[in-house]
């Protein structure tokens, strides 16, 4: 007889189900965006996080997200239009192509 026919919850069971809930709770948290001319920060309910500028190499402008290249960390970031108005967006398009030339 195994675990399913018993109705027991083996140890690995219980490590996926606590995973899940885990990133399904970072999902289901508001974050906050905040973009100035000094940094790039993210805010969720279990960090934040800022990006200077000097450490972004490469911004990307696409039509649902902004994406910052970090320096040689070689990660990236991005940023939802969505979470900004379109006044907003069009000063953070702005701000995007005076820190790319």
């Amino acid at each position: 007889m195994g675990a399913a026919d018993t109705g027991l919850i083996t140890m690995y069971d219980v490590l996926i189900t606590l995973g899940w809930r885990r990133a399904s709770t970072l999902v289901e948290q508001p974050w906050r965006y905040e973009i100035t001319d000094s940094f790039v920060k993210i805010h969720t309910a279990q960090t934040d996080i800022s990006l200077q500028w000097d450490g972004i190499s490469k911004i990307r402008t696409g039509r649902h997200a902004w994406v910052f290249t970090l320096g040689r960390a070689s990660g990236a970031v991005p940023i939802p239009r969505a979470a900004f108005s379109a006044e907003n967006q069009e000063q953070i398009d702005k701000l995007a192509e005076i820190r790319r030339s």
